[in-house]
């Protein structure tokens, strides 16, 4: 076998060699594939999304019109601590306050009798962090009795209750 080259073939090597475009032809793109929704899995998708978003919706809702309670007790509060400098027993109030939010997420049978010692263990117990106990004194004798209580404790309990008001269980 023998191979035979001209001058021609080595030109044509070399210019290959040296410049490689000249031997590529453009390219023949295939034309764009079109995106499109009309495929079955896409209304399956798209009924997936909008049953769960309708449903989020509905659960915020919901949970929304189930915590109107707290909310109003949490503006009480408020008021209360907004003038508790000219009314007469501010604890009271917002033992009544909490008293009536206790009654409305654990029920009359459980709550309403509590009172005393039994009463703050059972508003600590259903919400962390919220120290009622620390506040036994000002909160068992301001309820009866017209004491002199420290403006800070006062404003102490009130953010204890409003902590407990949004955090309960």
């Amino acid at each position: 076998m023998s191979i035979s080259i001209n001058y021609i073939d080595v030109l044509a090597i070399q210019d290959t060699v040296e410049n490689p475009e000249i031997q590529l032809a453009p390219l023949s793109e295939p034309a764009p594939i079109e995106f499109t929704m009309e495929t079955p899995g896409w209304y399956v998708v798209a009924i997936i999304v909008l049953i769960l978003l309708v449903w989020v919706i509905i659960k915020s809702v919901e949970r929304y019109k189930a915590n109107a309670y707290r909310r109003d007790a949490v503006n009480q509060i408020n008021e209360i601590e907004k003038s508790f400098s000219n009314i007469k027993n501010p604890l009271y109030q917002v033992s009544v306050v909490l008293k009536q939010v206790s009654i409305i997420s654990y029920g009359r049978a459980l709550t309403a009798d509590l009172y005393g010692d039994q009463w703050l263990e059972f508003l600590e117990s259903k919400c962390k962090h919220t120290p009622f106990a620390n506040y036994k004194t000002q909160l068992k004798d301001g309820l009866y009795k017209d004491i002199n209580v420290d403006k800070a404790e006062v404003k102490h309990i009130f953010s204890l209750s409003k902590k407990w008001i949004k955090h309960h269980a």
